[in-house]
């Protein structure tokens, strides 16, 4: 019965969702990253350690990874809507587009965090994305990150294999969300942020919103859809 009700309301208005959706995805780590660093004026008026700047702006860019993925995962399960059960094409390739961001977003991250070290310590530390969890707790939480890096490579290119029909593809592209766990658990030990109230409420709305999306996604074949 609830999930029926849910299904009507995101049928009934989803391009509101849909705004409400990609307004938090794209807000939201913006405002934790400037609630943390407020003075952002500091970095550039005094002196700090070599890369730090660099390495502010990669959190930022950390940030918005997670919240790309929580924006993959919870747009793909979504209701269609009933154009697309009368077998009219839609407009545009989201779930690619939102992928080809994920992708760019990632590879931003890595690239300021790799420049950030090496203005640093002068050596770009290429060794930290091998995962290895028997180190210290910094760079433990480094290879929880790394893990998720990789799990999206694979997710990356299952994803072009399920667009071949080939069938390991769709069952390989589901990594998707551990990858999105471990990314939070990375973001979570690795960053201060984690200190902050916005932080937390943005890291919960999330994963409720995707454990709520996925119930109703596997309550399915269990629940009368009315449609129009």
């Amino acid at each position: 019965m609830y999930f029926t009700t849910l299904d009507r309301a995101l049928r009934s208005r989803p391009t509101l969702i849909k705004a409400v959706i990609y307004s938090v995805a794209s807000l939201m780590p913006l405002v934790i990253w400037l609630q943390t660093h407020s003075d952002l004026l500091y970095y550039f008026q005094h002196e700090t350690p070599p890369g730090q700047a660099t390495y502010i702006f990669s959190k930022l860019l950390g940030f918005y990874v997670i919240s790309l993925l929580w924006l993959q995962l919870l747009i793909a399960k979504l209701p269609k809507s009933n154009s697309h059960k009368k077998k009219v094409k839609p407009p545009t390739n989201e779930h690619v587009y939102i992928g080809f961001a994920v992708f760019l977003t990632i590879f931003s991250h890595i690239l300021c965090f790799i420049f950030a070290v090496f203005l640093r310590s002068g050596k770009a530390p290429i060794q930290l994305f091998v995962p290895n969890l028997n180190q210290d707790y910094y760079h433990n939480s480094i290879s929880i990150g790394a893990i998720g890096l990789w799990l999206i490579v694979i997710v990356m290119l299952a994803g072009l294999a399920r667009r071949h029909k080939i069938i390991i593809g769709s069952v390989m592209h589901k990594l998707a969300f551990p990858a999105f766990f471990l990314g939070l658990i990375h973001s979570f030990l690795i960053g201060t942020e984690t200190r902050s109230f916005v932080y937390f409420a943005f890291v919960s709305f999330m994963i409720f919103t995707l454990l709520i999306l996925y119930l109703y996604s596997v309550s399915k074949p269990y629940r009368t859809i009315i449609t129009s």
